[in-house]
């Protein structure tokens, strides 16, 4: 049997789906979207849209659409926090109703 959100226990771990906007980069045109996701041990961001960009030919297989993403974990960071605050980004529980603007 399925409980509802409202139905469940508070954890203190809160998930949300993170939306940050389009950038001028030419890997942010497209925006991004990452799971996020906070508790009392730290607050982390889990990503399928990850790529190196030190691979060989990277900017024409980007461009080609022919990158191969990587799936990571990583903790708020400077760029991160830079980017949203520049580029805007928004937030949405999951679990729960609202969305909030960064």
């Amino acid at each position: 049997m399925m409980m509802s959100a409202a139905e469940m226990p508070d954890s203190g771990i809160r998930v949300s789906l993170v939306t940050l906007y389009p950038g001028s980069e030419v890997y942010e045109v497209y925006g991004h979207t990452e799971l996020r996701v906070q508790d009392s041990y730290g607050d982390f961001f889990f990503n399928y849209g990850l790529f190196d960009f030190n691979s060989p030919g990277f900017v024409y297989r980007f461009v080609k659409g022919e990158t191969d993403y990587l799936c990571g974990a990583s903790c708020v960071c400077h760029a991160r926090l830079h980017r949203a605050t520049h580029c805007g980004a928004s937030a949405q529980s999951v679990g729960g109703s609202g969305t909030k603007g960064a």
